[in-house]
């Protein structure tokens, strides 16, 4: 989970002190493996399969079929964990409870907002929906009909049909997992969003999205419960690095963010936003980047990539 990679950066000088000092770290998460042993550390990314796991000596993929337990060090994210387990066995009032009890901790978190967000509009249907549920059930009694629910088919081809009838969109699944945007149609629910071509969706709900299959990846952007989505883009923008940036950059539990943009800045004008997350610089993460480190290098004469992590809202329309 996106909430997870956030803390990263508020630990990098705890990990910076131990790998000088080669000690165990008193702040770390545990993860459990199933062969028996046990890794110190922090919990980075969570995917659908696979964890990040970030520890003095670098970071590291672990499958989670090789994971028994996680435990976390942090009290917010034992109950954001408790959240997201209750959330997928469908105990939405109960996952609302943990987040809000987690947002008590640190009401500033975006993340966790968002989890907030997408469990109450579960909870709480738009009345529309629920008339139209009611509607369908109520001609299923009349008519007496018996209605067998059929596996629908998934291939690329289908599930991008549906998108773009759907959502004005065309995504395709790149070689490392990602969601690539090739095609957004004029006037859609994407492009009214902000969305682009050549955008990367990295999250839905601020939870990674990245090794879901296409099939899984369309079921949650469908959901009926949903008259919105919460999406996180990836971005390059390129700068030539010719006239200043322009831009206010200041570190938050997101990462580092830009605060404010100069009308007259390059990065303005470039297309950079309040709020963008920057997350690399010519393809260089800066996860555990000082900011006087990542100030210098945008200030830096001669072009250059930044790479941005955006928040959209895509509204659903009948």
């Amino acid at each position: 989970m996106i909430l997870l990679r956030l803390k990263t950066i508020c630990h990098f000088l705890i990990l910076s002190i131990l790998a000088l000092s080669l000690l165990t770290p008193c702040h770390a998460d545990t993860v459990y493996l199933k062969r028996g042993s046990a890794l110190k550390g922090i919990v980075a990314e969570d995917y659908v399969d696979r964890i990040v796991y970030s520890t003095v000596d670098g970071e590291r993929e672990i499958l989670k079929s090789d994971i028994l337990e996680i435990k976390y060090d942090e009290p917010i994210d034992n109950l954001v964990h408790l959240g997201d387990s209750a959330f997928k066995k469908g105990y939405y009032r109960v996952a609302l409870r943990y987040y809000l009890m987690a947002q008590e901790i640190n009401p500033g978190i975006k993340a966790l907002n968002d989890k907030i967000l997408h469990t109450e509009t579960t909870i709480y249907k738009t009345p529309e929906i629920q008339k139209r549920e009611r509607l369908a059930i109520k001609n299923e009694i009349i008519s007496g009909r018996i209605i067998e629910k059929h596996a629908e088919a998934f291939d690329e081809k289908s599930v991008n049909e549906k998108l773009k009838k759907e959502f004005g969109v065309y995504i395709s699944r790149k070689a490392d997992g990602k969601f690539l945007i090739e095609r957004v149609r004029n006037n859609s629910s994407f492009k009214k969003s902000g969305a682009r071509k050549n955008d990367i969706i990295i999250a839905v709900w601020s939870k990674f999205c990245t090794y879901l299959s296409l099939e899984q990846f369309y079921k949650i952007l469908s959901n009926p419960h949903e008259s919105m989505i919460n999406l996180t883009i990836e971005r390059d923008v390129r700068l030539n690095g010719k006239t200043p940036m322009g831009a206010k950059l200041i570190m938050k539990w997101e990462g580092t963010v830009v605060e404010s943009l100069l009308e007259t800045g390059e990065a303005k004008k470039a297309g950079l936003k309040k709020g963008d997350i920057i997350a690399a610089i010519d393809k260089q993460s800066i996860r555990y980047t000082s900011l006087n480190t990542i100030l210098k290098w945008t200030e830096k004469e001669g072009a250059k990539t930044i790479t941005i992590h955006r928040k959209l809202t895509v509204f659903k329309t009948d």
